[in-house]
């Protein structure tokens, strides 16, 4: 029997899950798991338990308000499924699971996008590249909000995309906009594309005449009315002091907390770094074929004339163009753009849908030229696994250059797995245990692999003046790290995580007792 669309993205997407849910162990905790996970498991219960008085509700929600709710929605409900109400999975990976399975929809979604508008071979290639990404991999499994607004945005872009000239598909993409509103703070950077292409179409000889007027002005009013009032009635925090509740939201991120980040060997906060660093974030971190199939994409999309094409390469630009803004903070590698890169990927499949189409190439041919263009950000995918937010790609001359050059090793304040087995192993009972730069992540968030008896139930997480083993995590945005490095190194090495020969976590002897030292690895 012949498989149409439908049929092949939803191998496509099982396939994404099964991969996704295999390599969960290996990635470390973030320092977001308080947060979320916390977040999520609260609003969970209050689903199933109630009070849903306003008190009860308030005080639900009052957690993580700061953000909005449906990523800790889709962590809550499956943690409580998976977790909470049968105990068939730890609570962790229950939880994970939640986002693992809006990655394997965003993978049905860029393939369906692809097959319908630019082809199937583009189909398959989109989300085999967007997907070996490597710091988009990290973030398709953890406990954050990036990977949901990613695949929300993704939805709402597509949506409006896919308006006709029916009333029902601009309310449609009113619906999937308020979805991305729901997910996080930057969702709403897609709609200048969308009124840019509502523009476009305006604009005689611009675009290929379409069959039919999409009621695409009627799909963007519906964005920006419907959208909203999804945003607020998904969130139980708006219903009450709706105005107050507004404008903190908006306060908070207006006024965000600086957070540090380390670029070209400078400290940044406040003021935020270079305009640049989207860019050169991104030209960095993204596989080279990858990055340069979706470059050609972009230049073919434009020439195409097509409204769907130009949306794509809209989107792209204005969620980097928008990360640039001197006013937006900028860290954590690519985080706060994860949603440009399904917008690359299916750029990068637009480039080998041309290739092939215009070589004439029979099917198996097709094949082999899928694979030239995945397999080089496979390899690259499969070298760095697990430490995924380590990659950086031959640009900068991977790690170690990026290293030499002043880029971080990592962030996140990762606990990462590795540290733990070799802890769970090696450590004498009862040992008591610090991290460095930033001790409190590490104090406040282990419990939850502790509960699920990832860590040893003796180990000692406190603070410096108490441990025994430091761990200094290599984290070069402290201001502290030159000098607490220098400390170090004078301290019995007990065990080192190292990727490309540059070491991530080194762990040392405070104490001279009876903790053995144990080789690097």
């Amino acid at each position: 029997m012949k498989m149409g669309r439908r049929a092949w993205g939803g191998l496509v997407a099982l396939l994404v899950f099964i991969a996704l849910a295999l390599t969960e162990p290996a990635l470390g905790l973030t320092d977001d798991a308080e947060a979320y996970l916390g977040a999520s498991t609260t609003y969970a219960r209050w689903a199933v338990e109630g009070p849903y008085d306003h008190d009860g509700t308030l005080a639900a929600f009052a957690v993580n308000h700061e953000h909005p709710p449906l990523a800790k929605y889709a962590m809550g409900a499956s943690w409580w499924l998976l977790h909470a109400r049968t105990g068939a999975l730890p609570s962790v990976l229950a939880a994970r699971l939640g986002i693992i399975a809006l990655a394997a929809w965003l993978a049905y979604l860029v393939f369906a996008f692809a097959w319908d508008f630019v082809g199937r071979t583009a189909a398959f290639t989109a989300p085999l590249l967007l997907f070996s990404m490597p710091r988009f991999f990290f973030h398709a499994h953890v406990e954050t909000l990036d990977l949901v607004v990613a695949a929300t945005s993704f939805f709402a872009l597509t949506a409006f995309a896919r308006v006709g000239t029916s009333r029902a598909s601009a309310v449609y993409a009113g619906v999937a906009f308020g979805l991305a509103l729901a997910s996080k703070l930057n969702a709403p950077f897609l709609l200048p594309a969308c009124a840019l292409v509502v523009l476009a179409r305006r604009i005689p000889g611009l675009l290929h005449a379409e069959e039919g007027r999409p009621r695409d002005l009627l799909a963007l009013a519906s964005m920006m009315t419907i959208g909203p009032l999804l945003f607020l009635a998904l969130w139980p925090w708006m219903w009450f002091q709706t105005g107050a509740h507004l404008a903190e939201y908006a306060g908070f991120h207006l006024r965000h907390y600086g957070i540090l980040f380390f670029y070209f060997g400078k400290i940044y906060s406040e003021p935020f770094a270079p305009w640049h660093a989207p860019f050169v974030m991104t030209a960095i971190t993204t596989p080279p074929v990858t990055l340069t199939l979706a470059l050609a994409g972009g230049v073919l999309a434009l020439r195409s004339r097509r409204a769907a094409g130009w949306l794509i390469v809209l989107g792209a630009a204005t969620h980097i163009g928008v990360a640039a803004l001197p006013s937006v903070p900028r860290y954590g590698g690519v985080k706060l753009f994860l949603p440009l890169f399904p917008l690359l990927a299916l750029l990068a499949g637009w480039t080998v849908q041309a290739v092939v189409d215009r070589a004439r190439l029979l099917r198996w041919k097709r094949v082999l030229a899928v694979a030239a263009a995945v397999l080089p950000a496979v390899a690259s995918l499969a070298l760095v696994h697990p430490l995924h937010l380590s990659y950086y790609s031959m640009l900068v001359g991977g790690l170690p250059g990026a290293v030499r050059v002043g880029f971080e090793r990592q962030y996140y304040d990762l606990l990462y797995p590795q540290l733990l087995e070799w802890m769970n192993r090696s450590l004498p009972e009862n040992t008591a245990v610090t991290f460095l730069p930033n001790n409190v992540e590490y104090m406040r968030n282990p419990h939850w692999w502790r509960s699920d008896g990832r860590i040893r139930q003796d180990l000692r997480f406190v603070r410096f003046d108490e441990a025994q083993v430091v761990v200094l995590s290599h984290e070069r945005r402290w201001p502290s790290y030159p000098e607490l490095a220098a400390r170090c190194e004078h301290l019995p090495q007990l065990w080192e995580l190292r990727l490309e020969g540059v070491p991530l976590v080194t762990a040392y002897r405070l104490q001279t007792d009876d903790i053995d030292a144990q080789p690097a690895q």
